[in-house]
């Protein structure tokens, strides 16, 4: 039976006493690092919650499990051993510590390292993207890294750009929640990694030294294609990779990335045999150094009978006015997709510029996006305003946590998105949004963190039902406005009079279960015209049209048969 782990709040309320809930006794006496509102900063890392704590001038990686992950233990005592006997530049010493952190009288595994100072090359990029001759000298250090994981016979697992840091100018690799070290040989893969770095034929049975061959391929030809032409960046970057997506690596003879990239005659035999890496067997990917001395090295053919999922988001996506989803998904690594109606831009009682992007109604809780100050200065240095967020639909990709108060009995959550960098929002045109939140888009499951309970990837994905009715509406809007969207080429703009009927009526309003707020959704959103006769024995509830924008009376009208629906 499964010990559920504590949450990202309940890891929020000890780190703030470390000599209290911290077990290590280097650890009591340190600081944790906070955020401009007093509470413990959190970064992404995976399997778990990353916090810095500080001591003098000794900086630690604290890393508290939030994910149950098969064998966690002897998996990381591994890791851990084997780091520490091979080291490396590009490594960092870990250590997991069964005793680590004390929640609720119950002691959990941390993992410890030392902090490295540097931006994530993501971050990196997006501060030097016009500066070509510092990209191109990132290459041989970035080479360096790649034979190095040779050396040792190695993979990190997930290599991308939130893994790599660059600490003036080496290259160190953090979060090792996914590496293969010899001992784990004959071991399946706890992870997929960012499916846009990674072969699309990956699955969880690809786990040894070879697995991260597709990923430095791809990081390599993003260095180098920038280096010669910036504007890549622009026109091709999204919030959850680089440039490169996983539709290019599905279709490398449609992708208007390899186009432009094969327009550079030192790429162009390069890209040509990368089409036949994406194409071919995951087996025969070469090493770095030999797809760049030999760009027509023969690679063989898949033999594998298994349709390539359709994944069209690396992460699973949710509609920002799903208050209710939003809720249940402390903790995880999401996309979260809605217009924002109301930017508030002040500062903390220190002088330091901060930036909330509201997504609706902020004093009814509304989902919200916040920029701290290392954040907003990224943003406007690269030539960005925040009013070119405003009353604009967006994508924002980070850790989903909640803003909790309580007043007397009342508690009140605000689901919210503390941006680790610029580049976790975009901009979309309605056409990105529609494209994003229905069809095989919707709902996508986390591939990066699930094979861990998967015996193999699936040959297609099953969508788990989840209500993202607004974006229903948007679609319904397109032939009718009853709900107040209005269409054009570029925009969709929310008419302020439908905001209360959107929030009440298009979200879960009982707080429920997905599958019975989608059911809800259905009998209130599909009303028939006319009423058919019921052939089952089963009662069927259906709404007049006199109720349908009372949200209030239409769930009294069914609140009698709402056992019925959940037994089903």
């Amino acid at each position: 039976m499964s010990v559920a782990l504590p949450t990202p709040y309940d890891y929020q309320q000890v780190l703030q006493h470390p000599r209290l809930f911290l077990g290590d006794s280097r650890l009591k006496n340190c600081k944790v690092e906070t955020d401009p509102m007093g509470l413990p900063r959190v970064r992404s890392g995976g399997f778990a919650l990353t916090y810095q704590l500080k001591n003098g001038n000794q900086k630690w990686a604290l890393r508290c499990f939030h994910k149950l992950v098969q064998e966690r233990d002897s998996r990381y005592a591994a890791i851990c051993k084997y780091i520490s006997i091979h080291q490396s530049d590009i490594l960092v010493p870990v250590e997991f510590i069964t005793q680590g952190v004390l929640v609720s009288g119950k002691w959990y595994p941390i993992t410890i390292m030392e902090w490295v100072d540097g931006d994530t090359l993501d971050n990196f990029i997006f501060k030097n993207v016009n500066n070509s001759f510092l990209l191109a000298k990132l290459l041989p250090n970035f080479l360096h890294l790649v034979n190095e994981l040779e050396r040792l016979k190695i993979s990190h697992g997930d290599l991308s750009q939130l893994n790599i840091l660059v600490q003036n100018e080496r290259l160190v690799l953090v979060d090792y929640d996914g590496m293969f070290v010899p001992e784990l040989a004959g071991k399946k893969n706890n992870e997929l990694g960012n499916i846009n770095f990674q072969h699309p034929r990956r699955d969880v049975n690809d786990f040894d030294s070879n697995l991260d061959h597709f990923s430095e391929i791809v990081i390599y030809l993003t260095l180098r294609g920038l280096s010669l032409n910036p504007r890549l960046y622009d026109e091709f970057k999204g919030g959850e990779g680089l440039i490169f997506k996983r539709d290019d690596f599905v279709n490398p003879f449609g992708s208007k990335l390899l186009k432009e990239l094969e327009k550079f005659s030192e790429l162009k035999d390069l890209i040509r045999q990368f089409r036949s890496i994406c194409q071919g067997d995951i087996s025969s990917i070469p090493k770095l150094d030999d797809f760049l001395k030999n760009p027509l090295i023969e690679i063989r053919s898949s033999t594998s009978q298994v349709n390539i999922p359709t994944i069209k988001n690396q992460f699973r996506v949710i509609d920002a006015n799903n208050h209710g989803t939003l809720l249940e998904q402390q903790g995880e690594y999401i996309t979260v997709i809605g217009r924002i109606t109301n930017i508030r831009q002040s500062t903390t009682r220190y002088g330091l510029p901060y930036l909330f992007l509201n997504f609706g109604d902020w004093q009814n809780q509304c989902f919200c996006v916040i920029m701290w100050a290392e954040v907003l200065d990224m943003l406007i240095k690269s030539g960005r305003k925040p009013k070119d967020y405003d009353n604009n639909w967006v994508a924002v990709t980070g850790i989903l946590t909640l803003y909790i108060t309580q007043s007397r009995q009342l508690v009140k959550k605000r689901p919210e998105i503390i941006l680790e960098s610029p580049t976790n929002i975009e901009i979309l045109s309605i056409e990105d949004v529609k494209i994003r939140l229905t069809g095989e888009s919707k709902d996508t499951p986390d591939l990066r963190k699930t094979a861990s309970t998967q015996e193999s990837l699936p040959p297609t994905i099953t969508q788990n039902p989840i209500s993202t009715v607004s974006l229903e509406s948007v679609t319904r809007s397109s032939q009718d406005n009853s709900n107040g969207i209005n269409f054009n080429e570029n925009q969709v703009h929310l008419a302020p009079k439908s905001m209360e009927t959107i929030s009440q009526s298009q979200t879960n309003p009982i707080g429920q279960s997905t599958e019975i707020a989608k059911k809800l959704n259905s009998l209130y959103l599909d009303v028939p015209k006319s009423p058919k006769p019921n052939t089952d024995s089963t009662p069927i509830i259906t709404p007049k049209t006199s109720t349908i924008n009372s949200p209030k009376r239409f769930l009294e009208r069914i609140s009698q048969g709402l056992n019925k629906l959940f037994r089903e």
